[in-house]
This record gives C-alpha cells, sequence and structure tokens, in this order.
C-alpha cells in the first residue's frame, strides 16, 4: 500500500512547475479560503438582521437610535 499510495499522492505530482509543494500550498489556501469567504457571510447576514422590525417606524427608530449624528464638520 505503501508504493502504490505514494504514486497517486500529491506530494509526488511534479506535473505543475514547482512540483508538489506549490500544488499543496494552493489547495490549502483555496480551502481557507472558502472557510473566509462562509464565515465573513455568516457575519454579514447576522448583522444586517440588526435592523428587521415588525413596521417601518420601528426599523427607521432602531436605526437613528444607533448612529450617531455628531460628525465632525471642516467648516466648525
Amino acid at each position: 500500500a505503501g508504493e502504490d499510495g505514494m504514486s497517486i499522492s500529491s506530494l509526488c505530482n511534479t506535473d505543475r512547475k514547482g512540483g508538489a509543494l506549490i500544488i499543496m500550498l494552493q489547495q490549502f489556501r483555496r480551502a481557507l479560503d472558502v472557510m473566509v469567504v462562509r464565515g465573513m457571510a455568516n457575519h454579514k447576514l447576522s448583522r444586517g438582521l440588526h435592523y428587521v422590525r415588525a413596521t417601518a417606524d420601528e426599523a427607521k427608530f432602531t436605526a437613528e437610535a444607533n448612529h450617531s449624528n455628531n460628525r465632525w464638520k471642516a467648516g466648525q
């Protein structure tokens, strides 16, 4: 099983320039990117529902209560 397993392993695959390490790094980066994108999508979806309310007035009041109008203005 050792020799047969190594013959199909990506560690022995040298078809691509740079050899097996480049292939393994690309696979790792792709898997990591998928995890990050999923996490960010879940985070954004959970944050966006914060202002969902039963009525438009209730949603407007909640949005105004959580945002400050105290902003710095250049002319003052």
